[in-house]
């Protein structure tokens, strides 16, 4: 894969910065270990970083098969379900869910992704919406919800493994 569309940036405690070309895969997966950082200054000659960042590439099929393939590749090591928590990411989710052959410990994501979907787009009480935010809520939700109650035991399956406030708030709506 070609090094053009994702860099790392690196800003060394002296303040100089360096960016570095990554894959999409790299970006995608973090597949870049921890080099970067152990890497001297060239200005300074310091590894000690301010900040290291670097942009990641859109899920699409491509990068969602190769993640579903590989036990080890993670999307990020905290919250990938929220990352694939987008309306874009849906029919990836179902199909993912209704596939038995999919990996159960990625299907665990799977579902709390779906599950981080649907209640993303429920309107909670106390929070205040813009009139354009719950038109979109609600339309995410008239397309998110027939889906999830159409594979209510494949989710009740994964229960234990879904974010109790989360699951408190969409399990009414599963029944």
């Amino acid at each position: 894969m070609e090094k053009d569309n994702y860099r790392l940036v690196k800003i060394c405690k002296c303040g100089h910065k360096e960016e570095f070309p990554l894959t999409k895969l790299e970006a995608a997966f973090g597949l870049f270990g921890n080099k970067y950082w152990k890497m001297p200054c060239p200005k300074c000659g310091g590894t000690k970083s301010d900040s290291v960042s670097y942009n990641t590439p859109e899920i699409d099929v491509e990068l969602f098969k190769i993640w579903s393939e590989n036990e080890d590749y993670e999307f990020s090591e905290q919250d990938e379900d929220l990352i694939l928590a987008k309306m874009a990411n849906l029919s990836l989710l179902l199909e993912a869910l209704d596939d038995e052959q999919f990996p159960k410990s990625k299907k665990i994501v799977v579902v709390n992704a779906l599950c981080t979907l649907l209640f993303d787009n429920l309107k909670l009480s106390g929070e205040k919406y813009t009139e354009e935010e719950k038109q979109r809520m609600q339309k995410n939700k008239a397309i998110v919800l027939p889906e999830l109650q159409k594979r209510k035991e494949k989710i009740l399956e994964h229960q234990s493994t879904i974010w109790d406030y989360i699951w408190k708030k969409i399990a009414p709506y599963l029944s």
